[in-house]
């Protein structure tokens, strides 16, 4: 059912947080949907709605209208069962509440009949109810059975929003975690709509060169690359297939590719990781680094990082302006230093350095 899955989604996405009543509504054939919290005095904490104004809502929460709420102590009573307004006042009666007419008719309203549930949670209670107007038919039996179904879902639902909401400091200090690191990284979903993403990723993005997003979603500029790259999306959040690729992007111009980097992100909710590298990016303190890992001399330093950056000894040599044979005397002090065997093995250990924030 896709109710389902907007009410798994709401516990992540407060855009379908706030239009999960227009679909419960929809699905019970519900002029309107109200979806409260309160806490365990029965004092609101939220509110979800479709149909009712923002003032109605507004007054709702303030207070006023919660002391006289006969639908919430009713609910309650009914120990977590779904619950409708005939079985408690006929229609006549319930439109002498000065509940209907402090609140509803207040506003010009008529909403008279009601089905609902009101069911405890972790801290407090949560209370859903959908409408109709006193001159609709009530709520059928088959209605109230498909809106208990629901019932345990909203209830993950809530308790999972309720961790992620405890999580979000330590949320924060992921975040800016993963905005330190040198290269880009998203976490995007088979379709390649973007769930996280560092701050380097999303300058490159901004670019559009190499990749970019296409309607929210993750694609390349470069159209010969761009089905590749969605089937690598697919295989790696979906754990199928190739299951994720490695790839070079071509950019407009004469700068180098993108070097990207798909592959499945473990979890119980399918995902990708993308890892992007742009070769011209440069690390202003890889210098500083090598010297402090490996003790080296400033010296040393400067030719690890030109050796780093491809440049061969003998360009070293002529960049600096010294004799081939310091260039030969530093080198033999760099392998010895980090513990290389030749050449190619001291590029590789330098090149795997911990790249600076």
């Amino acid at each position: 059912m896709a109710i389902i899955d907007q009410i798994y989604e709401s516990s992540m996405d407060d855009e379908a947080h706030a239009a999960l009543p227009v679909m419960i509504a929809q699905e019970l054939r519900a002029r309107s949907c109200l979806l409260l919290e309160f806490d365990q005095k029965l004092r609101p904490t939220s509110l979800q709605k479709s149909y009712f104004s923002q003032d109605m809502c507004d007054r709702h929460m303030g207070g006023e209208i919660g002391a006289l709420d006969v639908w919430t102590p009713y609910g309650i009573s009914l120990g977590g069962r779904v619950g409708f307004t005939e079985d408690r006042w006929d229609t006549p009666a319930f439109l002498r509440t000065p509940f209907y007419n402090e609140f509803f008719r207040a506003f010009g309203d008529d909403t008279a009949r009601c089905m609902g549930i009101v069911t405890r949670l972790a801290d407090g209670y949560m209370s859903l109810a959908v409408h109709r107007g006193a001159d609709d038919r009530p709520f059928e039996l088959h209605a109230g059975a498909t809106l208990e179904a629901l019932v345990p879902h909203l209830r993950r639902m809530f308790a999972l929003r309720h961790r992620l909401g405890q999580a979000t400091p330590q949320s924060d200090l992921l975040q800016r975690a993963l905005d330190g690191v040198a290269h880009g990284l998203v976490i995007a979903d088979g379709f390649g709509k973007i769930m996280v993403a560092n701050k380097r990723a999303e300058d490159l993005l901004k670019l559009g060169e190499g990749l970019t997003l296409q309607t929210g979603r993750l694609t390349t500029t470069d159209a010969a690359s761009r089905e590749r790259l969605a089937a690598a999306l697919r295989s790696a959040a979906q754990w199928s297939g190739n299951r994720g690729d490695a790839m070079r992007l071509a950019r407009p111009g004469r700068r180098p590719a993108l070097r990207v980097l798909v592959a499945p992100l473990a979890g119980t909710r399918p995902a990708a990781i993308v890892i992007i590298e742009d070769p011209e990016d440069a690390d202003p303190k890889l210098e500083t680094t090598l010297r402090r890992l490996f003790d080296l001399t400033a010296a040393e330093a400067a030719l690890a990082r030109m050796l780093v950056d491809g440049l061969s000894p003998e360009q070293a040599a002529e960049a600096r302006g010294v004799r081939m044979n310091t260039v030969r005397t530093q080198i033999q002090r760099l392998l010895a230093k980090t513990e290389a065997t030749r050449l190619s093995d001291l590029i590789r250990v330098l090149g795997r350095a911990p790249r600076s924030v």
